[in-house]
């Protein structure tokens, strides 16, 4: 802020004394402290693309309360609510609240960093990372708007979500998550809150109440433990962690406005029912809505509560639900289930009920508020999406259109208008309210779905999820059970060399030609196993052959059958780059787990394919929309081919599985250890998968060891995994084939080191040379070789064709690139006044 006039201001004190050009005097007062990337550490890491374990999560906010502890403001606005001033401290000290400031974040977090937990910062939702205006540099902060800080607990105590309790909701609620989502990492959903117990609460009986908040003062200040829904949309959580609570009655509390609020009500009643019809002694508490709106505000004001525990008690108040919202009375509890013929259809028994008035806001946030309750739809790269099912055991993701949802909001939702005389009368969801949840972009409590996977799901610790359907820790869907794997509980490295040689012995009798290309294939397979348990992109994977009929498509498709029991999807591989993109952005929307470009004929490379192989998320315009969606690459992408020329960009970020047969004819191939090898596959799909991860579970055992490997830019994570753990079992480097991949592929390094060669010969003591002239050189008979580089740089059949101009052009391209321990390099020479190229020959 600054001030002519005077130097006093009378809250900010006094400003600091500033001159403009023309030397006139003013003050400055800096009102909110901007925070600086000065002597800040460096990120290592970019932010993770998948949610950290709750237990690393806990360990971050953790250390975030303590740096962040509450304000003084903040203890204040607890203390308001009711609380003594004698039990306040003792009360902060139990829940561990923090304050979240404006500004200052930054420096704050160091200490994290100090502490070594920046790896666990990456997956965790509200720590991002974020460039300085002034410095241009990287930094650690936190994102979020500036409020109360309330750790969201599990039923283990863990902190597995970070709540704000907003100073200034500015029309966007008043308690939000930290999340990391517009920093493009990752973010919580919307969590029910297990509060710390006291050695005072009672074990028999657990209360539901609404909110974090409601719930720790709740807790602390009765004998009764309380659990706080996010939402009172969010009752189905309770339905889930039932046996975990281990309570023989489950009460319930919700806010007093159950009697004016028509969406509160339609939950209370839908969740009673609930529990009702599921055997559960519940119990429910009301009181006077004049003495306290929560459950808090009664037990802190030490107001008593009326306990309706009978059934014939609870049939009465779900009967003055009725009287008090008749819209209620819409609901027959014996109507018949529908077909579920689809995940989504719901029982219209259970159908929410949602008035439809001129306060779009709230009936949008009602009928938001009601998505999580159905089955099977999730939120996706910013889309509603579902799972659909083919009739060949296959899955697919698809992204929900308008009209679907229309659909399914009338499956889920009963919407009605009031006339003044009380009437209701049922209505068609209004179209401005479909826009509105359609292009949301964010359903809290709706499942994020990052892919569907045919395996079961490897977490980073080595531990197996093999239950069938969507796993909230790792956020895939799994659509298949493999029944009781035998996989060893503890397997050691013996165990995991047997499980080697098993499925190494399955492609014996393929032309395999170099122990590293079986280390390759090998490779490929734990990757697609364990593609969960690194972060970043994987590398292509090139089944390339001298000729036809070699095997190489099905030695590529048995990496489908062992670890997803089905072959990859095949794709071509389209030579037009806007082709190729729209077929990577079709196959990642379906959530497609193994890709297989076949029989490539000639080049394979595309920019869309190189940038594709080095992220780990992909962006692109979503076809016939203006939005452009970012999807997880979570596809591991296969190509084969014959004598396949791969572009430069391309070959470094290819693994060659590299196959030469002896035979004229190898098709009419008959000695083989296994005559139908795709049929025995099939048949044994179940323990060979269990071998492969066996493989992978015996290094995480052994406690990750590693060897000293050669970097590969682009793929560090699949490096400190699945190269290293393909090393263990004593097998060669998976990537030992790629120098003579990139030699075959970089025709520019080939056609540069043969100028440079001829070069040198021409006037060994002259390296400076113009285009005119080196094209001078090459037409004399000595100098045939420099003819024969020049053509070759320029693309050309004869000297003639290649003129100064294209030999300039081309020379500009390779400015600066070091083959063979020498460069060009390029200046004016002013007598001249033409582009002169040097050979610099580097340390000499």
């Amino acid at each position: 802020m600054i001030c002519r006039r005077s130097a006093m201001h009378p809250s900010l004190g006094a400003g600091k004394q500033q001159f403009d050009k023309s030397g006139g005097k003013y003050y400055l007062w800096r009102t909110q402290p901007q925070e600086t990337s000065n002597r800040l550490p460096k990120p290592k890491l970019k932010l993770a693309q998948r949610v950290g374990p709750t237990k690393d999560r806990s360990r971050v906010y953790k250390v975030l309360l303590r740096l962040f502890g509450p304000t003084t403001d903040h203890r204040m606005a607890i203390g308001s609510r009711g609380i003594p001033l004698s039990e306040l401290n003792s009360f902060l000290d139990h829940v561990k609240y923090g304050s979240l400031p404006k500004s200052g974040r930054a420096k704050r977090l160091t200490e994290m960093i100090r502490v070594s937990l920046e790896e666990e910062m990456a997956a965790t939702p509200g720590c991002v990372i974020r460039k300085s205006t002034s410095t241009g540099q990287n930094y650690w902060t936190l994102a979020g708007p500036s409020g109360m800080l309330i750790p969201i607990r599990n039923s283990e105590g863990e902190i597995a979500a970070m709540q704000v309790r907003c100073d200034d909701d500015q029309g966007n609620g008043k308690y939000r998550y930290l999340t990391s989502r517009k920093d493009g990492g990752v973010k919580s959903g919307a969590l029910t809150h297990f509060p710390l117990r006291r050695e005072a609460n009672r074990h028999d009986v657990v209360r539901v109440t609404e909110g974090a908040l409601k719930a720790d003062i709740a807790t602390y200040f009765s004998d009764i433990y309380a659990i706080g829904l996010p939402g009172v949309g969010c009752w189905k959580q309770v339905l889930n962690a039932l046996d975990k609570l281990d309570a023989q009655q489950l009460t319930i509390a919700f806010d007093a406005d159950f009697r004016t609020n028509s969406n509160v009500a339609m939950q209370l009643f839908q969740f009673v029912d609930s529990l009702k019809s599921r055997g559960v002694n519940l119990a429910i508490e009301t009181w006077n809505s004049e003495l306290a709106k929560g459950i808090d505000d009664l037990v802190v004001s030490g107001n008593q509560s009326t306990l309706l525990s009978t059934l014939p008690e609870i049939d009465g108040f779900l009967a003055t639900l009725k009287e008090l919202h008749p819209p209620l009375s819409l609901i027959d509890p014996q109507a018949p289930s529908p077909s579920a013929s689809t995940a989504l259809l719901m029982d219209p028994a259970a159908r929410t009920l949602i008035e439809v008035n001129k306060d779009e806001f709230s009936v949008n946030e009602q009928v938001v508020s009601t998505l999580p309750q159905a089955n099977g739809l999730y939120s996706r790269s910013g889309q509603l999406s579902e799972i659909l099912h083919d009739d060949h055991g296959g899955s697919r993701i698809v992204a929900i259109s308008r009209p679907r949802l229309r659909e399914l909001m009338c499956r889920m939702i009963y919407f009605f208008a009031s006339s003044p005389d009380g009437a209701v009368t049922q209505i068609s969801p209004p179209k401005w309210c479909v826009d509105a949840v359609f292009d949301r972009g964010e359903w809290p409590g709706v499942p994020i779905l990052k892919g569907i996977v045919s395996r079961p799901i490897l977490r980073r610790d080595g531990g197996i999820v093999n239950q069938h359907g969507y796993d909230a820790d790792s956020r895939l869907y799994l659509d298949k059970c493999f029944g009781q794997l035998q996989v060893l509980e503890n397997p050691t490295q013996v165990d995991a060399l047997a499980a080697r040689d098993r499925l190494l012995n399955l492609v014996a009798d393929f032309p395999i030609r170099e122990p590293h290309d079986r280390s390759a294939w090998l490779a490929a397979l734990l990757t697609i196993v364990g593609r969960d348990t690194f972060e970043g992109p994987a590398p292509l994977f090139l089944v390339d052959a001298n000729t036809h009929g070699s095997g190489k498509t099905l030695l590529a498709d048995l990496l489908g059958l062992i670890s997803i029991g089905k072959s990859a999807c095949v794709s071509t591989a389209p030579s037009d780059d806007n082709e190729f993109r729209k077929r990577i952005t079709a196959h990642l929307m379906h959530g497609d787990e193994i890709v297989l470009l076949d029989n490539i004929g000639g080049t394979l490379g595309t920019p869309s394919l190189d940038a594709l192989l080095t992220s780990d998320t992909w962006r692109d315009r979503i076809l016939g929309k203006s939005q452009i969606s970012e999807i997880p690459n979570r596809t591991t992408w296969l190509a084969t081919g014959n004598n396949v020329t791969l572009q430069a960009d391309t070959s470094r970020r290819v693994c060659p599985i590299r196959l030469e047969s002896l035979e004229e004819h190898p098709e009419d191939r008959k000695d083989f250890q296994v005559n139908n090898l795709r049929q025995h596959v099939i048949e044994n799909q179940q323990h060979l998968l269990t071998d492969a991860l066996t493989i992978i579970q015996a290094w995480f055992r052994a406690g990750q060891p590693t060897e000293e490997l050669k970097p590969w830019g682009s793929f560090e994570g699949w490096t400190a995994t699945i190269r290293q753990l393909v090393v263990w079992t004593k097998l060669p480097d998976p990537i030992l084939g790629r120098d003579h991949l990139r030699d075959e592929a970089d025709s520019d390094a080939v056609a540069l080191k043969n100028l440079f060669t001829n070069w040198l010969q021409i006037e060994p003591e002259r390296l400076v040379y113009s285009a005119r002239e080196l094209i001078d050189c090459a037409d004399s008979d000595s100098h045939t070789g420099m003819a024969n580089a020049l053509c070759e740089l320029c693309c050309v059949d004869n000297l003639r064709s290649a003129t100064a101009t294209l030999i300039s052009k081309r020379l500009k391209r390779f400015k600066g690139r070091v083959i063979d321990g020498c460069r060009l390099i390029s200046y004016v020479d002013p007598r001249m006044n033409v582009t002169v190229w040097k050979l610099e020959i580097l340390g000499s």
